[in-house]
């Protein structure tokens, strides 16, 4: 029987406007089964956004233990935290988000994966630098997204320190990032820098979330 990989986060994740995304295409090269659970515009925080917040996507998601967990996050959060300054990253927050902090709900996001699937290994995968997010705002996050992950024993596939993708980069960001899908129905080519296209799938995500992901399981 095939070993059964779950996925949760946002548009990095689903795929955008495709129908896949890396988590899809490491699961064919490796023959596992995969569910995917990740949804444009998910975020860390709970905040109004179109895909919610990807906690609720392990709520809902089925009990069965998967084999391994993988996700990403905070992509939607950089955007949100960027037009709204007095939402703290890690101290305080206002009262109006709950006091919500992506620290806390970073920590809460997973710790709920392990409650519900106890001694199933996550893998969380820290997302290429983009040029279509504040430069601070994303390091901060790396930040708090490691330590959390270090605290609990999460595995990281960090693409934002140990890969070359880097969308600030114009030409990388012409080259291997899209928002459409060109005329043979897939990703296309000068996009905002934010989703990888078919191209950095597979030259930059596949290679460290396979090799990753085989060490585990």
């Amino acid at each position: 029987m095939k070993k059964i990989i779950y996925s949760f986060g946002d548009s990095i994740v689903a795929g955008h406007v495709y129908s896949k995304g890396f988590v899809d295409e490491v699961a064919d090269k490796l023959h596992l089964n995969h569910k995917k659970y990740a949804k444009n515009g998910a975020a860390v925080l709970k905040f109004p956004i179109m895909g919610g917040q990807i906690l609720e996507q392990v709520k809902q998601a089925n009990k069965k233990m998967p084999d391994a967990i993988v996700f990403d996050g905070g992509i939607n959060d950089a955007e949100f935290l960027a037009k709204n300054p007095h939402v703290s990253i890690k101290n305080y927050s206002d009262k109006k988000m709950e006091n919500q902090t992506f620290e806390k709900e970073f920590e809460n996001l997973v710790q709920t994966m392990q409650e519900k699937w106890p001694n199933t290994p996550v893998v969380y995968v820290a997302v290429h630098k983009m040029g279509s997010r504040e430069a601070s705002i994303q390091e901060t996050l790396h930040d708090v997204e490691k330590k959390i992950c270090q605290k609990y024993h999460v595995h990281v596939v960090d693409l934002y320190a140990d890969s070359d993708l880097d969308t600030n980069n114009k030409a990388m960001q012409k080259a291997y990032s899209f928002d459409e899908l060109n005329d043979k129905g897939m990703p296309g080519e000068n996009g905002s820098g934010t989703h990888p296209n078919w191209r950095a799938v597979e030259k930059f995500y596949v290679p460290l979330v396979s090799k990753k992901i085989e060490e585990i399981l």
